[in-house]
């Protein structure tokens, strides 16, 4: 079964590089699926499990890898469990009709992340300390002013 059919109009046949998600150590292989965009293509692709090289996509004349469908699971609150689906999103988040929370559907991990946090102490403290020399100077500079 296509995940796709690639008879519809606007489809074509799109191949990326791809590895199911959390498998560093897995190859890279080669996946063709029908989508209208590059984008659409890794996002089914996500869907199945996969991560993907989207600067690896080019459009082929053969069909589409015959893959499984996607289970995508409902998508539920994370504080009271109510099924969200058919909801309003707005500004990348769904408001929880039971308890009000405001679900957001974009969420970070920081398993994702690669680079270390830039919110070191450090930071901070060289803000203030910048900070105050700027008001330093100003201060010289409006007691000098106030001089002539």
């Amino acid at each position: 079964m296509d995940t796709h059919s690639s008879t519809k109009p606007g489809y074509r046949t799109w191949e990326l590089h791809a590895r199911p998600i959390g498998a560093a150590h897995e190859p890279w292989r080669t996946m063709r699926v029908a989508a209208r965009s590059a984008l659409q293509a890794q996002a089914i692709l996500r869907r199945l499990g996969y991560e993907t090289v989207l600067e690896s996509a080019i459009t082929v004349s053969a069909q589409p890898d015959t893959m499984r469908p996607a289970t995508l699971q409902p998508l539920v609150c994370a504080r009271c469990g109510y099924e969200l689906v058919g909801l309003t999103i707005e500004s990348a988040s769904v408001i929880c009709p039971e308890c009000s929370f405001s679900q957001p559907l974009v969420t970070w991990s920081p398993e994702m992340n690669t680079r270390e946090s830039s919110n070191h102490p450090l930071i901070g403290i060289f803000a203030v300390i910048g900070m105050v020399g700027v008001l330093f100077v100003l201060f010289i500079i409006f007691m000098v002013l106030l001089t002539f």
